[in-house]
This record gives structure tokens, C-alpha cells and sequence, in this order.
């Protein structure tokens, strides 16, 4: 069970945030590895921390097995590393004022046909953006890095999941992706203008 979750949390991780900067606090190791908790986790971006965090929550749902501590133990040292990567992605954003404006109002589409739009309103603040989208009663939330934004999506039908929207330079278009929980990334882009 140990290996399956690592290999599935080790494929999910990328590194491509800033590393952790609170040191302090550290959750007590019992059953795992430190050093193989730091190499998992600690460069990894806000958005592969949720999703890791994900996936540990489903598989301790499913029931108490001999792993059970050692999951316990790894969602708290993932919940460590979430808060830390939030800190530096504000830490980043406090240094770096060029930061992509998402807010405002927006066609989004998916796949390549732009006239099957829905309205999307999103809101800024910082780098924390929070909006719907005209379809399913869709709701969006994520963190800007840069010209990125990611974070996830969901709806009043129960469907859910990830997004990564790229603003282009003079911020009236983005192109993205998007995919469910535990899936590859879905081959019809999510795109927008205003």
C-alpha cells in the first residue's frame, strides 16, 4: 500500500513552486521518513499538495487498514507543506507585484469552438481568485503564480476538479487545462477572452 501511495503521490507532485520556508513545527514522524517526506513534499506546488491531500482523504475514507497511521501521519505532513506553500505563494506575491489579473468578466469555452462560450466572472484578490462560470452552476478558486492561475473547479452536479489557466501578456485572453480528481488532463482545452 506504501509504494502504490507513493508512486501515485510522487507522480502527482511537481516541482515548480518555491520550497517551504516555515521549518518550525514540523508534525512528529512515527511511522514515515522524514527525508522521504521533504523530497515529496516540499517543493511542491499549492495545487499538487490539494490534490495529494485528495488522495490520501479517499483512501482513509475506504476504511482503517494496517497502513492507517502511517496515511494519518502523511496527510498531517501534507497539510504541514499545504500551509507552507501558502505562505510562500503570499510571501512571493507580497515580493512580486507582477502578478496576472484575472479579475473581471469572461467568455470561457471548451475545446476549440469559441462561439459555445459561458459567461465567467471572476474576482481577485492578491493572488487568490475566487469566481462562477454560467454552466452547472460552476464555481472556480485558485492562486495565481505569475501569469498562471491554478486551482480547482466544481459544480452543482457533483463534478470537480483541477484547472490551470495562462493569461496571455496584454490580459485579455487565457488558455488552460482541466481534469477531474485522480485522471490526466482532460484533451479539450479551457480557454477564455473578454
Amino acid at each position: 500500500m506504501r509504494v502504490f501511495i507513493t508512486f501515485v503521490l510522487g507522480f502527482i507532485i511537481s516541482l515548480n513552486v518555491y520550497s517551504a520556508t516555515c521549518a518550525d513545527g514540523f508534525p512528529a514522524i512515527e511511522y514515515g521518513n522524514y527525508e522521504q517526506y521533504q523530497a515529496d513534499y516540499a517543493n511542491a506546488s499549492v495545487s499538487a499538495l490539494q490534490e495529494a491531500h485528495e488522495v490520501l482523504h479517499n483512501i482513509l475514507m475506504n476504511g482503517e487498514t494496517a497502513d492507517t497511521p502511517a496515511l494519518l501521519e502523511q496527510q498531517q505532513v501534507v497539510e504541514y507543506f499545504l500551509d507552507c506553500a501558502q505562505v510562500d505563494a503570499d510571501i512571493v506575491a507580497a515580493e512580486d507585484p507582477i502578478t496576472a489579473d484575472f479579475s473581471g468578466s469572461w467568455y470561457s469555452y471548451w475545446g476549440s469552438n469559441p462561439d459555445a462560450r459561458v459567461p465567467m466572472n471572476l474576482v481577485q484578490n492578491g493572488v487568490e481568485v475566487v469566481g462562477s462560470y454560467e454552466y452547472q452552476g460552476g464555481r472556480i478558486e485558485g492562486t495565481v503564480t505569475g501569469n498562471v492561475l491554478s486551482g480547482t473547479w466544481s459544480q452543482t452536479n457533483g463534478s470537480n476538479g483541477y484547472v490551470e489557466l495562462t493569461l496571455n501578456d496584454n490580459g485579455t485572453q487565457f488558455s488552460g487545462r482541466w481534469r477531474y480528481p485522480e485522471q490526466d488532463w482532460v484533451v479539450d482545452p479551457w480557454n477564455g477572452y473578454r
